[in-house]
């Protein structure tokens, strides 16, 4: 009824083509809703033009259905429309603009381009210290992010540097025990463990684990997680029957979880 009152080619059309294929990502997955969200392009690419927040929109949409597709070239492909209009809209220093750096560094992380993966977040990271500051949650997660990739890169020492900033920041935002904090102390524990730091890696995967046990409670997959990492620093340290025991106490959990 509202496609015959209001046209083929209305806003409200693609906005509702655009739900549909919200309904579709979450009850039948990537190709149908992609289906979907490729006709509200359309559409506003044709009622609006190029350069409309509508348009923007769809394409980080559509890029991130690629991205759950591991089409990692269209999904960068998408990604990149969208921040080539976002910079002519708004200029190079914006939010918009930092934040889909970010997101082309994560398709580039995953693909393995650690090169390209670093510019970009290095770009993204440029533009959230100059409008956000040294002490934003948003740079705390760039810091994640660069480490990440030094860490895969073999710099050790550069992901280490990256990572301590990252819970510098989230020590002084969030409280103690707060799952961030834990999940920055189990990303240097999993340096310290690649560098071959054993005692260091298990220093930080308990204190990841205190937390992730306090607020999470035994049966969560991310204890789950702390538990398997603690015994591979143990297994590696030799101590198989401990190694075991930890591991032992993961698998319960997601046995129980998953099944």
């Amino acid at each position: 009824m509202r496609q015959k009152t209001l046209g083929e080619n209305h806003p409200a059309i693609a906005h509702l083509q655009m739900s549909i294929g919200d309904i579709y990502w979450a009850i039948y997955g990537h190709d149908r809703a992609l289906e979907y969200y490729s006709k509200s392009m359309g559409i506003c690419l044709n009622a609006l033009g190029e350069d409309d927040v509508a348009v923007v929109n769809s394409y980080k949409i559509i890029a991130g259905v690629y991205r759950a597709k591991h089409d990692h070239a269209r999904a960068k492909e998408f990604y990149t429309k969208a921040v080539t209009i976002e910079k002519r809209n708004s200029g190079e220093c914006h939010l918009d603009v930092s934040k889909s750096y970010e997101k082309i560094g994560n398709v580039c992380f995953e693909q393995g381009d650690y090169e390209k993966a670093m510019d970009y977040f290095e770009e993204s990271l440029i533009i959230k210290l100059q409008l956000l500051g040294e002490s934003h949650m948003d740079v705390a997660g760039l810091y994640d992010n660069i480490g990440h990739v030094r860490r895969a890169d073999g710099d050790y020492d550069k992901a280490l540097e990256c990572l301590t900033k990252s819970l510098s920041i989230r020590l002084n935002k969030l409280h103690e025990n707060h799952p961030d904090v834990a999940c920055s102390y189990n990303n240097i524990g999993t340096v310290y463990e690649e560098k071959g730091e054993n005692d260091r890696a298990l220093e930080y995967y308990s204190k990841s684990f205190a937390i992730r046990l306090s607020t999470l409670g035994e049966n969560h997959p991310d204890v789950a997680n702390s538990y398997n990492n603690i015994g591979s620093v143990y297994q590696t340290k030799g101590d198989n029957d401990k190694a075991l025991e930890y591991y032992r106490k993961s698998l319960a959990i997601l046995l129980n979880k998953l099944g």
